[in-house]
């Protein structure tokens, strides 16, 4: 899929393809202070309806605190 883009111009970073999940996990460590439990997991999806987005708005404002992370959706 990304072989057009890289046939283009070689990118600075390239960071896409499989990764461990132990890498995934610590992704974020540096963000995060030691001694926390912390927990990453995804869900890919085809589409998100507008309903979805707003509704993830609404929660993400409401986030309890710091130490909560809320999704990264990207919409075209």
């Amino acid at each position: 899929m990304f072989k057009p883009i890289r046939a283009f111009k070689k990118p600075a970073l390239d960071f896409v393809g499989p990764i461990p999940h132990p890498a995934l996990q610590s992704m974020f460590d540096g963000l995060y202070p030691p001694g926390l439990q912390w927990y990453w997991r995804a869900h890919f999806v085809n589409e998100l309806s507008d309903e979805a987005i707003a509704e993830h708005l609404r929660f993400g404002a409401t986030l309890p605190s710091m130490h909560s992370t809320t999704m990264h959706i990207v919409r075209d």
